[in-house]
């Protein structure tokens, strides 16, 4: 995510308010989903997984 010059605020403007595209339900240990978010004119992508009691990014990258 550092590397690709994206920081925790556009993350989380993408878990808040971005599109879901795709729902990974069958995914492990938790279940994840791709959000796609229009940011600074790109469209930010963040895959992160929904455990029962926080999230966790796995990618984030611009599209």
């Amino acid at each position: 995510m550092f590397e690709r010059n994206i920081d925790t605020d556009q993350v989380f403007n993408c878990i808040l308010h971005g599109t879901i595209i795709e729902e990974y339900t069958d995914d492990l240990p938790c279940p994840s989903v791709l959000s796609c978010y229009k940011d600074s004119g790109c469209n930010l992508c963040v895959v992160y997984a929904i455990c029962p009691h926080y999230l966790v990014v796995v990618t984030a990258y611009y599209s």
